[in-house]
């Protein structure tokens, strides 16, 4: 997501973010902005930006609490690179048959916003005033057939865990789709962090699928394209507070 010669999706997400944010400035908008980034490896969270540390998640009643979870201020766009470069060091990669640098994990980055309006404080009006919200970006680990990857050993135990995870958020979605009182956030860390962006918050979520176009790759893109269509969830809705 950090990109190559050209920028990827997070520098240019927050890249576009500082721009509304100078654009605001003119209607007496402030804002402070703060990261985080994990990891879900083998079902365990880690704090890609501080030396891969061990995270518990617990799930309350609307959210879902990240204990330990360190945030860094963001100023400017060497801020976010800073970041990138960090976790990029840090992130789980390996070699497969498939990919020669294959990530092993899921990995979630988060900016969360804070933005705050002069001129409705001094009014007091108070409803509008200061405004939270977050953006999610997401790297989803490519699911894996041990006949294609070649996975043995720790491979074949890290694969285990993202197809299974993978698996998860499709179940999650599909509770989704057909209206389930139930959703089943609990039976993976890597839902339990997307808990918001898959419809316990008021969120709308993108789903940006990969393919190759190899011939010998077409039962995985088959199978991504499958789950492309899945994601198909319909508008955001506010939820009730």
């Amino acid at each position: 997501m950090r990109g190559g010669e050209s920028e990827g999706l997070i520098p240019r997400a927050v890249k576009f973010l500082f721009q509304s944010k100078d654009k605001l400035s003119d209607l007496d908008w402030t804002f402070e902005f703060k990261a985080s980034f994990v990891e879900v490896y083998n079902e365990e969270v880690y704090d890609l930006l501080a030396e891969r540390n061990k995270l518990e998640l617990k799930m309350g009643a609307g959210i879902t609490a990240v204990n330990g979870l360190k945030y860094y201020d963001i100023n400017d766009n060497s801020d976010v690179e800073n970041i990138l470069l960090i976790a990029d060091r840090t992130r789980s990669t390996a070699a497969t048959k498939c990919n020669e640098q294959s990530s092993r994990s899921h990995a979630v980055f988060k900016l969360s916003v804070e933005g705050n309006n002069k001129t409705s404080r001094i009014l007091m009006l108070c409803c509008c005033a200061t405004r939270h919200a977050s953006l999610h970006l997401v790297d989803l680990a490519g699911s894996e057939r041990v006949k294609e990857s070649g996975a043995e050993g720790d491979r074949f135990k890290e694969m285990t865990f993202i197809n299974s995870a993978l698996s998860n958020l499709q179940n999650c979605i599909r509770s989704q789709l057909n209206k389930n009182q139930h959703i089943p956030y609990r039976n993976s860390k890597l839902t339990m962090l997307l808990r918001d962006s898959l419809g316990a918050g008021n969120s709308k979520t993108m789903v940006i699928v990969a393919l190759n176009p190899a011939l010998a790759q077409i039962a995985e893109t088959k199978r991504s394209l499958e789950f492309m269509s899945l994601t198909k969830i319909g508008s955001a809705k506010k939820q009730e507070q």
